[in-house]
């Protein structure tokens, strides 16, 4: 099993998974986008799973591809999770958690109501006992398997 390229330091600056990264021109960035990052086209059709948008299909995807490359055993990922009165994008659950992933697009997460929305949803998961990422659409189309990486370094400590 190699080391996912985002759990390896930054090649520009050296610092580590989730850090400040300055990169190559001094510029702040709050993650390493760049790296593991790999062509979309690859990931499009990998996954059978029912998605309602391409963002949700392209991480369903990206997380599926991770899990397989780092061989975790006992880790389900299942969409349109029905958890009353919501419904989860993506849930993926070990023995010993669950989480509870939103793909935020712009169409449907910019209006201040929509945020007050999730903001709400996000606090009945945590009483339901599930952890919540949330992902923008942009974070995703740029690097899914970034994002992907970031589902694993939660499984990985839970697991």
């Amino acid at each position: 099993m190699t080391e996912h390229p985002i759990e390896r330091p930054c090649p520009k600056c050296g610092s580590g998974m989730g850090e400040q990264c300055s990169g190559r021109r001094g510029h702040r960035k709050s993650f390493h986008q760049e790296r593991g990052r790999r062509p979309k086209e690859k990931l499009r059709a990998n996954t059978s799973k029912v998605t309602e948008s391409p963002i949700e299909h392209l991480m369903v995807s990206a997380l599926e591809a991770w899990i397989d490359h780092n061989s975790l055993p006992g880790v389900v990922v299942e969409t349109q999770v029905k958890c009353p009165p919501y419904r989860l994008d993506i849930g993926v659950f070990t023995n010993a958690a669950a989480l509870a992933i939103e793909c935020d697009g712009f169409e449907f997460h910019s209006s201040k109501a929509a945020m007050a929305r999730d903001r709400a949803k996000d606090r009945f998961l945590a009483i339901e006992g599930y952890a919540v990422m949330r992902f923008t659409g942009t974070e995703i189309k740029r690097d899914p398997r970034g994002c992907a990486a970031q589902v694993g370094a939660w499984l990985r400590r839970r697991g």
